[in-house]
């Protein structure tokens, strides 16, 4: 591994959905002196994850930063819970109606958490962020390119004892088809036909603000691979 690379090591999503509360940038150096300007974003298991001002996250070993900024973590980390759950996610399909060329049908994520830990979780928040691809073309955007969708929202999770399971549920949000029937020929061609698709769901867990744990699920965007349509 050569110098450029330490700070790419099990590297994350370049995503911008919001910064823990409490958070403040400083610069982070390893033990041979290469720096890094960035904010923390979580401590699991050893690894540290930071935030770059560009969005960009990237994890790596604490043991691999200079003293200093091992203790800064200590303290940034201190009063925060060990999380340890298992997570199910189901996306349920809702109300359907149409609008001129446009079928709309309304959607949530059920999200069940199972806390496996060893203590209660107590005064957690969720934070959510749902993604979106198309197939066709619309406004620019290609095939299956991912855009971010404005349901991002951070709610309450119930008091969950050990061994015990919560349930919650998203906000509505719309997946929209756009299908031309009326028209034929060249007109049809113009117009197009797209479908958006459900592509996948961010879940941070988040306490007093500083994130605990972080979960995937689907498909969610890389880098410079997302973007948002023009609204209908």
């Amino acid at each position: 591994m050569n110098g450029n690379q330490i700070w790419l090591v099990h590297a994350s999503l370049a995503l911008t959905l919001g910064i823990a509360a409490g958070a403040e940038q400083r610069v982070f150096t390893d033990v041979k002196g290469r720096e890094i300007k960035a904010e923390m974003y979580m401590l699991r298991g050893g690894l540290v994850t930071l935030t770059r001002d560009d969005g960009k996250r990237f994890a790596l070993p604490a043991a691999s930063l200079s003293e200093a900024d091992r203790t800064y973590i200590l303290e940034w980390a201190k009063g925060l819970p060990k999380v340890k759950l298992s997570y199910r996610f189901r996306a349920v399909e809702g109300k359907i109606w149409r609008v001129g060329e446009v079928e709309n049908a309304n959607w949530v994520y059920d999200i069940e958490l199972r806390n496996s830990g060893k203590a209660a979780l107590v005064g957690i928040k969720l934070r959510y962020s749902v993604f979106k691809s198309t197939s066709g073309r619309r406004d620019g955007v290609e095939p299956g390119q991912l855009f971010v969708e404005p349901v991002v929202n951070t709610i309450d999770l119930p008091n969950v004892p050990v061994g015990k399971t919560a349930s919650v549920t998203t906000d509505t949000f719309p997946v929209k088809k756009h299908d031309p029937v009326r028209k034929t020929g060249a007109a049809f061609a113009e117009a197009g036909t797209w479908n958006e698709r459900l592509a996948g769901i961010r879940v941070e867990l988040l306490h007093n603000g500083r994130v605990v744990d972080v979960k995937d699920f689907g498909r969610l965007p890389k880098e410079g691979q997302y973007k948002k349509p023009e609204e209908d």
